[in-house]
């Protein structure tokens, strides 16, 4: 019965992702309704995550408003389907990778939870994300104003663990990557293009984070280029505050930086970029921080 249940875990979460966005056929969704994983392993957990996902009804759009609005939408859901301690059971899955979001979701589930293990769950990651935001918001409380003589950008603000931010809104392409370049001469250029938005790119960030602080000798710059697309000044300096991320930060309007992914015939975020000291572009495809190392930068 336990090989049994696992394969039928794995099975119905499948059908799940299938239907994601769609309807399911009535006959099918009882029997995944109905359906109990017994085991806390991959399958069994990916189980209820995925039917979690089928299940939530998101939000239109990204305001506080229409976040809260979804949440309870989908809670609302969960409890009409199911007794309390399976509602609770998949409204522990409610998450976002944005804390400010995070907060705003798990203050609005909180007050819907009545199993007490599901309780405790959700306290503790809502301390675990007021912690998070508590160090943020010191650190862009700590940040200050500061005068470039190059040509990156309007100066935003500079972070006390080494980073510079600016905003670029009227240059082009070429001529960013041409200041870039010359803004550091004699070094080797590592540019990141990235999005807020982006699970795959912040999940590198600590690979970043820590390649940085490996070739500190090293004549290399790592620049982060963020799209303006679908995002705001404020999540940006968020999330290089989340991660502590040292370097040079640029916020660029979005059609001025799929230009210049154009450039190095790039699409899509996460999209990396090396340029060696000469300033001659090292295609590299498939290259991420992750898989990167201090030989490899040499």
């Amino acid at each position: 019965w336990i090989a049994i249940n696992e394969r039928q875990s794995e099975y119905y979460g499948g059908l799940c992702v299938y239907h994601w966005g769609k309807q399911m056929p009535a006959e099918l969704f009882e029997k995944v309704k109905n359906h109990k994983a017994y085991l806390t392993s991959n399958e069994g957990m990916l189980f209820y995550q995925y039917f979690f996902m089928y299940l939530k009804i998101p939000a239109t759009k990204k305001t506080p408003n229409d976040i809260i609005s979804g949440t309870l939408r989908t809670i609302k859901t969960m409890d009409s389907l199911f007794t309390s301690p399976k509602s609770d059971l998949l409204k522990v899955k409610f998450s976002s990778k944005d804390p400010n979001e995070q907060k705003m979701i798990l203050e609005t589930v909180l007050p819907h939870i009545k199993t007490d293990w599901c309780k405790t769950v959700i306290q503790e990651e809502y301390a675990r994300t007021n912690k998070r935001l508590g160090s943020i918001n010191k650190t862009l409380a700590e940040s200050k104003s500061f005068i470039s003589g190059d040509q990156l950008g309007q100066p935003i603000a500079e972070l006390p663990f080494g980073a510079k931010l600016y905003k670029v809104d009227t240059l082009n392409a070429k001529t960013l990557l041409s200041n870039i370049k010359n803004s550091f001469q004699n070094k080797a250029l590592l540019i990141d293009f990235w999005a807020t938005w982006c699970a795959p790119c912040i999940e590198e960030f600590p690979h970043s984070k820590k390649l940085r602080e490996n070739t500190k000798d090293l004549p290399i710059e790592f620049v982060y280029l963020c799209t303006s697309e679908s995002s705001s000044i404020e999540k940006w300096k968020s999330k290089i505050a989340e991660f502590e991320l040292s370097g040079t930060h640029i916020y660029v309007e979005k059609s001025i930086e799929s230009a210049l992914m154009e450039i190095f015939s790039a699409s899509g975020f996460p999209t990396y970029v090396l340029i060696n000291t000469k300033g001659e572009y090292k295609p590299s495809a498939g290259i991420r921080p992750s898989n990167l190392d201090k030989d490899k930068l040499s």
